[in-house]
């Protein structure tokens, strides 16, 4: 609740709330249970009428309306990474005040979360830690009397299960009716680690992390990374710069090859020198290993992850792109990586570099692939002085034998001058590889890859939530696969999203595979 912007709505709302709601705590509290409400779009008019006792959000003075709209977007978007925590921790008194702002959230539809909780018995389970903060009589259940538990449970230790249990009550909310099936739950409250969990790890314990779940890795422990950036970049980019992270595993083995992602997801999220150093040292193996899945995973995002580094990325990308001894494949990764890194098709050095991009379609001593793809990011980047050689290479690609494919078509350069070009393909945000949901749909993806499994090859808890003290039972999952899972779809244009589900755009996934 440090995000100055959500600080800011939940203080102008407080001041028009009923009670016990007039203090940004309690406020919270019940936006969150709102937010989280079992319905398809949040009901406004209800949480106005029990938040605030007016009977529409029309009645609202503007000044609440917005921050209405703005607290619920910017809460929603915190369930839904799965990073949702009290940051610095509440005590009790604060601690209550939530619960009891959330628990006047759940009331004001309780209908349709007393069938909800119904059906979802495990999230209900979740829901009763913070409904015996609210309610003192409930609290017998978790705070035995005196001298029965030699370890008993605090209302301290009740108020940091909170998070934990808020995040678990999300997944079960957004899950589609797949992830369901396999939403076993074993723990009553925690999701994975409890704040205080994460807090204690040693820096050393959080890289061990990154290896061992795969690609399971919680939003909240990539967070906790992001926070340490001090004193864990050194160990990013030694990590990085191992030669045995970056060697083939064989398949019966745990996949280290995933903290390789992790570590540039987490530089993505961090500015400044030493972490440009560090992804900059990372993309020189696109020298050696042009062909590593890692590639693929980072393609669509790469503008978001050199955000605040580009000046260590570019040297590295056009020395890479420059260099006719390396593969193709490095250089014209490079050269893709390179233009794009350029934030909204603008830049000191963008048209320059476009001009060296053009010189190579026709180079006679070009390899032809970079000299296709040199085309294609002149398609991504228009300008006007390319637009007849664009058509001219266009036209002579259809002229050739069709079976082949074009890399790019006369239709794709009239769209990228037209007055209505097509709108570029915007990915979601890289850290949402971490999302609950995400995680668990990538697992069912897996699962449909090598065929599907049945209950009986993982225990009852196919996705492994909440089997043992990590979350996670430490079942193998498959290393990268070099070709995306591709299903049957119409044609899609080449910067639409790739139907294979993978998020990155078609022509930087499967159009060249297909």
């Amino acid at each position: 609740m440090t995000v100055p912007s959500l600080v800011s709505h939940l203080r102008t709302l407080a001041a028009h709330a009923v009670e016990p709601l007039q203090t940004e705590t309690a406020m919270h509290g019940f936006l969150t249970a709102c937010a989280l409400t079992p319905e398809e779009e949040v009901p406004l008019a209800d949480c106005v009428e029990a938040g605030f006792d007016i009977p529409s959000p029309e009645k609202l003075p503007e000044d609440a309306r917005q921050a209405l709209e703005g607290a619920l977007d910017e809460i929603r978007a915190t369930l839904h990474a799965g990073n949702f925590r009290f940051d610095p921790p509440l005590p009790v008194p604060e601690g209550e005040r939530w619960c009891q702002g959330y628990v006047a959230g759940i009331r004001a539809h309780e209908d349709a979360w007393s069938d909800w909780h119904e059906e979802n018995f495990d999230a209900a389970k979740a829901a009763l830690v913070i409904q015996a903060l609210a309610i003192p009589d409930l609290r017998e259940f978790f705070i035995p009397p005196e001298g029965v538990s030699e370890d008993p449970l605090t209302l301290e230790g009740m108020v940091a299960l909170v998070p934990s249990a808020v995040r678990k009550i999300a997944i079960f909310r957004f899950s589609t009716p797949e992830i369901w099936d396999y939403l076993v739950d074993e723990d009553a409250f925690h999701e994975l680690w409890s704040d205080a969990d994460l807090a204690g790890m040693s820096d050393d314990e959080l890289i061990a992390k990154l290896t061992e779940l795969e690609d399971r890795v919680p939003r909240i422990l990539i967070d906790e990374c992001i926070r340490r950036a001090d004193t864990l970049l050194p160990r990013l980019h030694a990590l990085l710069a191992d030669d045995t992270m970056w060697r083939p595993q064989p398949d019966e083995s745990p996949a280290p090859w995933w903290a390789l992602l992790h570590a540039l997801f987490i530089l993505g999220a961090i500015r400044g020198e030493a972490a440009g150093r560090a992804f900059a040292a990372a993309l020189e193996r696109l020298r050696t290993h042009p062909e590593d899945s890692l590639w693929e995973w980072i393609s669509t995002e790469f503008p978001q992850l050199c955000a605040g580094k580009e000046d260590f990325i570019r040297p590295v990308l056009l020395d890479i792109a420059r260099d006719r001894a390396l593969e193709p494949l490095s250089r014209v990764l490079a050269m893709e990586w390179l233009a794009d890194s350029y934030v909204d098709d603008a830049g000191e050095g963008l048209d320059e570099l476009l001009d060296w991009v053009a010189s190579l379609t026709t180079d006679a001593s070009e390899d032809r692939m970079v000299a296709e793809i040199a085309g294609m990011v002149l398609v991504d980047h228009p300008r006007e002085r390319f637009q007849a050689l664009l058509m001219s290479l266009a036209t002579s690609f259809e002229a050739e034998d069709p079976s082949f494919g074009a890399p790019y078509s006369v239709a794709d350069v009239e769209q990228a001058f037209s007055d209505s070009p097509q709108r570029p393909f915007q990915p979601p945000h890289f850290l949402s590889f971490y999302n609950p949901i995400e995680i668990r749909e990538r697992q069912l993806r897996w699962q449909g890859e090598r065929g599907g499994f049945g209950d009986d090859d993982f225990g009852d808890d196919v996705l492994g939530i909440g089997q043992d003290a990590l979350g996670w039972e430490n079942e193998t999952l498959p290393l990268p696969f070099d070709t995306p899972y591709v299903r049957e779809h119409p044609k899609v244009g080449r910067n639409d999203p790739c139907p294979c589900g993978s998020g990155r755009k078609y022509k930087k996934c499967c159009m060249g595979k297909t």
